[in-house]
């Protein structure tokens, strides 16, 4: 999924004209997630998949950034919505 999208992309991107001062063409914004650095065993796989991609991240910066393309990543914690509720209480309730 992530990678698939990132060599699709880096191949449009680096054939695009570079804009700015800095002769930019493009960012990609990774999304990874809080779990990826410190999550429960209840989400191992999810929470390696979502380290992985924070891992590549800077790999990935410095190989496309000769073509002027910047590779960035967050990693989001828990929102506050109906489905995660119970997960934000129970962090709560340990904190």
């Amino acid at each position: 999924g992530t990678i698939s999208m990132i060599q699709a992309v880096g191949k449009v991107m680096a054939k695009q004209e570079p804009i700015g001062d800095k002769k930019e063409r493009g960012v990609i914004i990774n999304v990874s997630s809080i779990t990826g650095t410190d999550g429960p065993s209840s989400a191992l796989i999810y929470g390696s998949s979502k380290a992985a991609v924070r891992g590549m991240t800077l790999p990935l910066a410095r190989d496309l950034g000769k073509f002027g393309i910047r590779v960035s990543c967050i990693a989001p914690s828990i929102f506050k919505t109906p489905m995660a509720q119970p997960v934000v209480e129970s962090k709560a309730e340990k904190m």
